[in-house]
């Protein structure tokens, strides 16, 4: 008789690793649920907040970049600083056709924002700003740059900016009201340029300014960017001064992906939720106070719960008394 060999072990075992590699598929693919507090609180964080503080912002590479599109992802760097996560590698990412792989760096590194450059020859400077909701794609915005002139080191080290402050943004031209499109796009600017969000502001404070201005819609954005010079002027108002420190740049709109209503309307309810509940017969006054009004029923004083004084009290002989002098009164 002849020895029969045993089957090979990936014969045996691969049943086996299949359900294994289906278990751990499935298994990545569910939300991590927290047993812990801290974990919870953690995990909170990361949802959509009704009071929104300051965003992160992703700076992407493209699969084909150059010096210029570096050159523009550095000074963003710079400007948006501290708030800011930047990659170096290259990444092959084509937004307006697949965005999960941004999702997932958003979802990663807790970025609301995010900036993808690339420079081939049929988008020359092309770059896409984007903004989620729920760590899910909401808005895309692809733009190309024209005429571009980087911040100047010396420049940027004598007016640098101080920590906390707030930008100036001004925006000039008619459409940026009446143009819906024009609308989102200048929301999306005011939340890739507003700095730290903070409740109180000095004067002080406001150390630069950006300046869009277009002519209306399908028309080029010019952009500027100035530092702030106060000097005195000998009364409460300081004499301001608006230096071009760079960078400026045209662009001009090629593509956007506005997301539906029902997101929308789900990113833009915490104004409702902020809104508080309405209480019957409460006014707030001009310092904030709460004041409220009472209605109160008749109440019989008879009925009132006094403390009973010993000396006070009648005796069981001064009330025969006075029984006895009522009968002789009648």
């Amino acid at each position: 008789t002849l020895a029969v060999p045993p089957p090979p072990f990936f014969c045996l075992s691969f049943p086996f690793c299949l359900f294994c590699i289906l278990i751990m598929s499935s298994s990545s693919n569910l939300k991590r649920k927290a047993t812990t507090a801290r974990g919870k609180r953690a995990l909170k964080a990361r949802q959509p907040q009704i009071v929104e503080r300051s965003k992160k912002i992703l700076l992407l590479r493209g699969h084909a970049t150059n010096g210029a599109v570096h050159t523009v992802l550095g000074d963003l760097k710079v400007l948006l600083a501290p708030h800011v996560h930047a990659f170096t590698r290259k990444n092959d990412i084509k937004p307006f056709e697949e965005y999960s792989q941004i999702e997932r760096f958003v979802e990663q590194f807790s970025c609301g924002l995010f900036v993808l450059g690339s420079h081939t020859k049929k988008r020359p400077l092309n770059f896409v700003i984007g903004r989620t909701f729920d760590h899910h794609m909401l808005d895309m915005l692809e733009v190309g740059l024209s005429n571009y002139a980087p911040i100047e080191p010396s420049d940027m080290s004598k007016y640098a900016s101080a920590k906390g402050s707030k930008p100036l943004l001004v925006f000039r031209g008619e459409g940026w009201e009446s143009d819906e499109e024009l609308q989102h796009i200048r929301t999306l600017l005011i939340d890739l340029y507003r700095g730290t969000v903070v409740d109180e502001l000095d004067l002080a404070g406001i150390d630069h300014v950006y300046f869009f201005a277009t002519a209306g819609p399908g028309c080029p954005i010019d952009v500027r960017h100035f530092a702030v010079q106060m000097k005195k002027s000998g009364t409460r108002v300081p004499i301001t001064k608006l230096v071009d420190i760079g960078p400026s740049f045209s662009m001009l709109v090629r593509r956007t992906s506005w997301g539906p209503k029902e997101v929308r309307k789900a990113a833009l309810r915490d104004a409702a939720r902020q809104r508080p509940k309405k209480q019957k017969n409460v006014e707030t006054n001009v310092f904030g106070e709460s004041v409220g009004q009472l209605h109160m029923t008749p109440q019989d004083l008879r009925e009132i719960a006094l403390r009973k004084v010993k000396k006070l009290q009648r005796t069981d002989d001064e009330s025969d008394e006075d029984s006895e002098e009522e009968e002789e009164d009648e």
